[in-house]
């Protein structure tokens, strides 16, 4: 005799503290802070970069770009050494503030920014103080042979420095004596925030760092997004709901949703409370995961369904039952070949795919869950309420 897995014992208690943690983690959340919104819904800069320099890597770029807290990911064959560096604007007193904002550039900065649009492959041999505030002393070694003094104090008119040759011809470097305290205010833009200086400390650590090319995304443009997104979530939720009302019954559309409404909370609140950056591929897991949640719990409801059908003399409570064990084996081995692969994604695929991983991973544990503990019964209380 088949044996039947009493899955609907505990109903009451394991429904409502699934649901309690589903607030718990929601006002967890909120007390935190809130979601950590990403570029695509706050705003923010986009640099794709290539490197000469063969030794850099994502971590490497990181670690030099720590003030900026950046998302790096490397673009195309490795030969290219090209990376797409984004940083994000944060919400400061409603007022978009960069992230880079504690970082900007100064006067002396300024001056190596020009020196690195007009000759991207120099090198910075050194760099210090001269005696005072803003007397420096710059020591520059140059790739192109055709530079000279003349050349140079005509391309740095706009500064007070002093040029001059350092050590042999075939050297080629310079030592570049510029006094800050001379100039006007308002003959070089003294301070500079944001992406500028993400640049400039790119190209200051490396030679040969060529920007292929920029992007931002404005603060208006990031909550555009942002609300776009919620109100995708929201109609997705309610066509799936409608075509299962017309595929099924009410009452499986009402425990798949509650199903999936339950998967989707969760998920979310799971962003918010491990501080995971929330942006498009993020909302691209949670769509994801909705289909899932969905699939899963209706493979459930077809086969109550057809036992159901079957006019049998037991109740609808031992229907369930039967229904959820003779589909246990699919739902447990179609949650572990997903989590197999979800999981070398999460080991392998690199920073850019770990969190888009991570949730996933949550996501498939929390539906398998809700297929077997939370939409059943809903579908039983819908059913029994419906019977009064």
């Amino acid at each position: 005799m088949e044996r039947t897995i009493n899955f609907l014992k505990y109903k009451n208690i394991i429904f409502s503290l699934s649901w309690l943690l589903v607030v718990f983690f929601i006002v967890l959340t909120i007390v935190t802070g809130g979601f950590n919104w990403g570029i695509d819904f706050v705003g923010g800069y986009k640099i794709v970069a290539s490197f000469q320099d063969t030794g850099v890597n994502e971590g490497t770029i990181r670690t030099l770009l720590r003030d900026f807290d950046p998302s790096v990911q490397r673009v195309g064959d490795a030969s290219r050494n090209e990376y797409i560096i984004t940083t994000k604007l944060e919400v400061s007193d409603k007022k978009p503030v960069a992230a880079t904002q504690n970082v900007c550039l100064g006067k002396n900065d300024m001056l190596k920014k020009t020196l690195f649009e007009k000759y991207p492959q120099i090198t910075f041999v050194s760099v210090e103080n001269a005696g005072r505030p803003e007397l420096y002393r710059l020591k520059i070694r140059f790739s192109s042979s055709s530079v000279n003094e003349a050349l140079l104090k005509d391309q740095l008119k706009d500064y007070d420095v002093k040029i001059s040759r350092s050590g042999s011809t075939a050297a080629n470097e310079f030592i570049i004596l510029a006094d800050f305290a001379r100039m006007n205010q308002d003959e070089v833009q003294g301070v500079e925030c944001g992406v500028e200086h993400l640049k400039l400390t790119l190209s200051s650590r490396h030679s040969g760092v060529k920007i292929q090319s920029e992007e931002t995304v404005g603060p208006a443009i990031g909550e555009y997004l942002r609300k776009s997104a919620w109100k995708l979530t929201l109609l997705a939720i309610i066509l799936m709901s409608v075509y299962l009302a017309f595929r099924f019954e009410i009452k499986y559309s009402v425990g798949a949703m509650c199903s999936l409404v339950h998967d989707i909370a969760m998920s979310i609140a799971f962003c918010g409370i491990m501080g995971i950056e929330f942006d498009i591929t993020i909302l691209a897991a949670l769509l994801t995961l909705y289909g899932y949640s969905v699939n899963d719990t209706i493979v459930v409801f077809d086969r109550i369904r057809e036992i159901n059908q079957l006019k049998s003399k037991i109740t609808f409570t031992e229907i369930i039952n039967k229904g959820i064990t003779q589909t246990l084996v699919r739902t447990i081995l179609t949650g572990v070949a997903t989590l197999y692969t979800l999981s070398v994604i999460y080991f392998v695929g690199g920073e850019t795919l770990r969190d888009f991983a991570l949730v996933m991973i949550f996501g498939i544990l929390v539906g398998t869950f809700s297929s077997i503990f939370i939409a059943p019964p809903a579908l039983l209380w819908w059913e029994k309420w419906r019977s009064k």
